[in-house]
């Protein structure tokens, strides 16, 4: 049956919509304009123009604007894609978790985290997001670049990064001149949502400026296999490299380029969502 600006219950997720069809003998349902389907118990929300919903195994697709929420506490995550999809997974022991799926042109924005890429995953189980696909994550003057990107969160809040082959981290330091950091496998460590760790393995390069204030007094370019890097107030405080490292301090007058870059060295900003309204462009 079709019922108009009508919802469904089904205890676990509230389904509103302009239009609904739902055939309660085979849990399937369709909706049809202005889609919200609200899930309390995890604090989130997916809204679109078009959606089909399975009650056994429980899983739904939404497209058409669609856009999932996660809300709670002071900040709220915030998803665009063309289409958002989720469904029940049980694992070998028989623990049943959802895996939400959005694919192409996926955008994400919260206060403290912005991403963009082709297609990602999220799964309620290790709450692990996977990015794919040429992406991109900010962080307030951080930008991390990757083949691909796991991102480990806690309390809905970043935990810890793993950045796949081609890993680049670059944090601006003024409108010209930007800390960067590359290597094979990087893996960022956060606090209070805020990166304070980098640990490259494999084919380290680092280019970091030092400050005075705000003064730059030297450059360091360094190679090595292996660096761990500390970051405060996204100025880099240390870094230790491990396994014959390889570096030059120099002041900027010294340097033939005033403003150099490593391979691979690409500044995006003008693609970072910025606000809510961002991530539908």
């Amino acid at each position: 049956s079709i019922w108009q600006n009508a919802f469904i219950d089904n205890k676990q997720q509230m389904i509103y919509g302009d239009s609904l069809f739902y055939n309660d003998s085979t849990g399937w349902g369709e909706g049809f304009r202005n889609i919200i389907i609200k899930d309390t118990a995890n604090s989130l929300l997916v809204k679109g123009d078009y959606a089909w919903y399975l009650k056994t195994p429980e899983k739904f697709m939404v497209t058409d604007s669609a856009m999932f929420i996660q809300y709670g506490g002071s900040d709220s995550l915030f998803l665009h894609a063309d289409t958002i999809g989720v469904k029940t997974i049980t694992d070998p022991s028989g623990n049943a978790y959802r895996l939400m799926r959005a694919y192409y042109k996926c955008k994400v924005f919260s206060n403290d985290m912005q991403a963009k890429c082709d297609s990602l995953s999220y799964s309620f189980q290790d709450s692990v997001i996977r990015l794919y696909d040429k992406p991109v994550i900010w962080t307030e003057e951080n930008q991390l670049t990757a083949d691909s990107i796991a991102v480990f969160t806690k309390n809905r809040q970043a935990d810890k990064m793993e950045l796949y082959n081609t890993a680049f981290v670059s944090i601006q330091v003024d409108t010209l001149r930007f800390h960067q950091i590359k290597g094979r496998l990087l893996t960022g460590y956060f606090r209070n949502n805020k990166l304070y760790k980098i640990n490259i393995d494999g084919n380290g390069e680092s280019i970091y400026y030092l400050l005075d204030g705000d003064e730059i007094t030297g450059v360091n370019k360094a190679s090595c296999s292996s660096i761990d890097i500390f970051v405060e107030d996204n100025e880099i405080k240390e870094i230790i490299q491990y396994k014959e490292p390889e570096g030059t301090i120099n002041t900027p007058s010294e340097l033939p380029d005033a403003n150099p870059r490593l391979p691979g060295f690409s500044w995006l900003d003008g693609i970072r969502p910025k606000r809510i309204s961002d991530i539908f462009k």
